[in-house]
């Protein structure tokens, strides 16, 4: 006889019925992958909120950047942000997936402000420079030097081997004069210093090619710079190196800190009104600060140390400049007002020195720079006391440093390169313009502008001025 058994209370009846005074499934009693499943989910939500806190952190200190809010309130903001979306969280219990989402939204929003406001601010800094050199900075600033390094290795190639036609607008402008020379204080001299013949030529050289063209701007008669060129790359028949001699009897050059390397002081990164008068040209200086081993020293502070061994420019308070290696050619002395260094010697004892064209060793900059054919500068000095100032395009170190050899430095440094760094402005006061003060590029083909150094510079540079 069948037993019926009679449902406690409390008990399901059926296999779709449950106890409404059940506890929670917990897990407890649960299937030890159902166990794991869960605990995988809890540490998948664990990582979201790492994500999300990361996320609006990046967020909020991008957002705090670009609008110029301090510190402090960016980080109130991002607390609160947190608090608030745990507590949403808490009560709606998104998944994972979800939370992770809103995560990578915040933090890539935040990244995207953040990059944007520091890029801006580098493109909106004081002192003039390009969008180029502005980008550059910005680019090696953080972090992808290396990718500007591909970058130039593939925008400056050799040029081609058979092409030996000159471009004229890789030549040199003439110097602008005035409508009157400096007023002769005593009858007018002869020059009594005059730049060194051009060695070095090639077999049938160019017109003018090392011939010395003077200035029609005077001071007492004397020719204050001559201008020339020469081909100093005998497998690169169209390269071209421009030159400036500057008269060391009727010339003086003054360092001039750049708004972001250096400080300005006093005269503000720019050639003052005051100065323009007398104002004969201007031209760049060297490697920024912290690409090199060298330091300055300017207008008796020496806010990066000279190092022994760099190639030097000494500025004497007498006017005359002195150019070699810290330590040996150049040291410190009574009315120096003015010592830049940048990298070691390129010219000594009237040639180039050895290893130029190795592309190994450092003492030039980087090893992948010195073999680039790309726009160089350079600066020399004579045995009797002037300065030449040599540029161009697709000039390697070594063809920089024969160039500067060829046109009469006994010793000589490389200035910057690259792009529009390299830049030598004549300057002058145009007829019939109120006083107004002009530049003239000495190589047209060069793409900084003349008017460069008439405006706060972000780079440093040096002004050249009649006595």
């Amino acid at each position: 006889m069948a037993t019926t058994m009679t449902p406690s209370p409390g008990t399901p009846t059926e296999a779709g019925d449950k106890d409404e005074h059940a506890r929670p499934d917990d897990g407890t009693d649960a299937p030890p992958g159902a166990v794991t499943g869960r605990r995988s989910k809890h540490r998948i939500r664990r990582l979201a909120w790492v994500v999300v806190a990361a996320g609006i952190a990046v967020g909020c200190a991008g957002a705090a950047q670009a609008l110029g809010v301090p510190a402090v309130p960016a980080v109130v903001v991002a607390v609160a942000l947190s608090v608030g979306l745990w507590a949403w969280a808490g009560r709606r219990r998104p998944r994972p997936h979800l939370l992770v989402a809103v995560g990578l939204a915040i933090l890539l929003l935040g990244g995207l402000a953040a990059t944007s406001w520091s890029c801006t601010s580098y493109l909106t800094e004081p002192g003039s420079a390009t969008v180029t050199a502005r980008t550059s900075d910005w680019m090696r600033d953080h972090g992808m030097s290396p990718l500007v390094d591909r970058l130039e290795q593939r925008l400056y190639p050799p040029p081609k081997l058979t092409d030996d036609k000159v471009d004229p607008n890789q030549l040199p402008m003439a110097a602008p004069g005035r409508p009157h020379s400096a007023p002769a204080l005593s009858p007018p001299a002869a020059p009594v210093s005059t730049p060194a013949t051009v060695k070095g030529l090639l077999d049938a050289p160019l017109r003018g090619e090392g011939t010395w063209s003077p200035s029609t701007r005077t001071v007492n008669g004397r020719p204050v710079t001559y201008t020339t060129f020469l081909r100093p790359d005998p497998a690169h028949m169209a390269v071209v190196a421009s030159a400036v001699w500057l008269n060391p009897e009727v010339t003086n050059v003054t360092y001039v800190p750049g708004t972001k390397q250096g400080t300005g002081w006093s005269w503000n990164s720019e050639i003052p009104a005051t100065e323009r008068p007398k104002a004969v040209a201007a031209f760049n200086a060297g490697f920024k600060f912290k690409d090199i081993r060298g330091g300055y020293m300017a207008e008796g502070r020496n806010p990066s140390p000279l190092v022994d061994g760099q190639a030097s420019l000494v500025l004497n308070a007498n006017g005359n400049p002195q150019l070699g290696a810290w330590g040996t050619d150049v040291k410190m002395a009574p009315g120096v007002t003015s010592v830049v260094q940048n990298l070691d010697l390129i010219v000594n004892n009237s040639r180039p020195v050895p290893g130029l064209r190795s592309g190994v060793s450092r003492d030039w900059g980087k090893p992948k720079w010195q073999l680039q054919y790309t726009n160089r500068s350079g600066l020399g000095i004579t045995n009797d006391g002037a300065l030449i100032y040599v540029a161009g395009s697709n000039l390697t170190t070594d063809s920089l440093a024969q160039a500067l050899a060829n046109v009469g430095a006994v010793r000589a440094m490389e200035l910057d390169i690259h792009a529009t760094n390299p830049t030598f402005n004549f300057l002058a006061i145009t007829p019939g313009s109120g006083g107004a003060l002009t530049g003239t590029k000495l190589v047209p083909g060069l793409a900084s502008a003349a008017d460069r150094y008439l405006q706060p510079s972000q780079r440093d540079f040096f002004a050249v001025s009649t006595t």
